[in-house]
């Protein structure tokens, strides 16, 4: 009577406690959304779907810090708006051999992870860290995978943590 017992669904205990839940690559760019994450996965595998999306979400504010570091935007203490506007400014300026020599793929990454951000904040940040939506478990799954592949996109072309304080 002094213990309390927590059931993991057995599909779902690969998610609790696990480090580099989103793969070593984003565990080594974005370290410090490394705990978000990993309670992100916990938070599923005990059942508690909106704290996983509202973990998430938070994760995913590290990777706009460095995309906006990325661009020289300011970050913080701002709105996901606000940022994600001037993002759109920035990347609107690499329109030609000025901006490099990879300057075309470089405003196509650039203008997809704006947009996706966007997407993120108005499809669930907003609602989740504004107690607007509750979360079951099919939806924070499939939040989950997005963020996850996400997170791993960013990773994989060059962002990291690292840069937010250069």
């Amino acid at each position: 009577s002094t213990h309390l017992f927590m059931r993991i669904f057995p599909e779902r205990t690969g998610f609790y406690e696990q480090i580099a839940l989103f793969g070593e690559r984003v565990e080594a760019n974005f370290s410090s959304a490394s705990r978000d994450i990993r309670q992100a996965g916990s938070c599923y595998a005990a059942d508690r779907n909106t704290a996983c999306v509202m973990h998430l979400m938070r994760a995913l504010e590290i990777g706009l810090n460095a995309l906006a570091a990325r661009l020289k935007v300011t970050f913080e203490r701002r709105e996901w708006e606000n940022i994600i506007n001037d993002l759109d400014l920035k990347i609107k300026e690499i329109n030609g051999p000025h901006a490099g020599p990879l300057w075309r793929e470089d405003q196509r990454f650039y203008a997809e992870a704006a947009k996706d951000f966007r997407y993120f904040k108005n499809a669930w940040r907003n609602h989740a860290m504004h107690a607007r939506e509750h979360y079951d478990a099919s939806e924070a799954r499939s939040i989950l995978d997005h963020v996850k592949s996400f997170m791993v996109h960013l990773a994989e072309n060059g962002l990291s943590d690292l840069s937010v304080s250069e």
